[in-house]
């Protein structure tokens, strides 16, 4: 299965698992570009691809959640609680990866920075 058919495999187990779907996402095409190269660097698997699609998802949505607070002057409320199920089935599925160390390699510094996302939205 090549990059492209993984990221349709996995943007489906997504919307399965979660109700979620990468493609209502205004930056769908550039999560997609990122998924598509780690994929083929990294030769990753299914369930690694799919953990990290799912993390990719998470970064995308606080993006966005970013993208409103600056546009927004009045604060907001944010219920992270919504991004639960994503986030435990994205574990799950970094789990059940024979490539966890490639997992590990690719997601490190996206990690990086949905932490710094989430410590700038912990100071509103």
């Amino acid at each position: 299965m090549n990059a492209e058919q993984m990221w349709v495999r996995a943007c489906k187990t997504l919307i399965t698992e979660s109700g979620c779907c990468v493609s209502d996402m205004p930056i769908q095409d550039h999560l997609k570009e990122i998924f598509v190269e780690a994929v083929e660097l990294h030769q990753l698997s299914f369930e690694a691809s799919t953990s990290f699609l799912y993390s990719l998802y998470y970064f995308g949505q606080l993006s966005l959640i970013d993208l409103l607070l600056l546009e927004n002057e009045q604060p907001i409320s944010i219920d992270f609680s919504t991004f639960d199920a994503v986030l435990d089935a994205q574990k799950q599925w970094a789990e059940r990866a024979s490539d966890y160390q490639k997992l590990i390699v690719v997601s490190t510094p996206l990690h990086s920075v949905t932490d710094d996302l989430l410590h700038k939205f912990s100071t509103f």
